[in-house]
């Protein structure tokens, strides 16, 4: 028998009471995506992200009622790094880190996913 419900669903089918938790878990989604293909750990960088989100929240806010693009008034750069060499005192079974990435971002507190 179908049973009337109100809620919202999110893209991966999970079902939310209330609008806010839905869209906060769906583009928690898409930031913990986004980490994974930029070789950022999406916990450490959740964690920065809800310490600074005062920060965050005003910038974008006071960014919203800018003309420019950035506060620059360009299009983000960023810049390449030169390749370090790898010396015989290197682990060669150590993964590949993104170079713009730093450090902490990478590191698990806890299981890897």
């Amino acid at each position: 028998m179908a049973k009337e419900v109100k809620g919202f669903l999110a893209p991966d089918g999970k079902f939310f009471d209330d609008r806010w938790e839905c869209d906060r878990y769906t583009y928690q989604q898409q930031i913990e995506s986004l980490c994974v293909s930029h070789n950022i750990h999406p916990d450490n960088f959740l964690s920065l992200l809800n310490s600074w989100h005062e920060s965050i929240k005003g910038y974008y806010n006071a960014d919203s009622k800018c003309k420019s693009k950035q506060a620059n008034g360009t299009d983000p750069e960023f810049a390449e790094l030169p390749d370090i060499p790898q010396t015989e005192a290197d682990p060669p079974h150590v993964r590949v880190r993104d170079k713009d990435a730093p450090a902490f971002l990478e590191q698990s507190f806890g299981v890897d996913k």
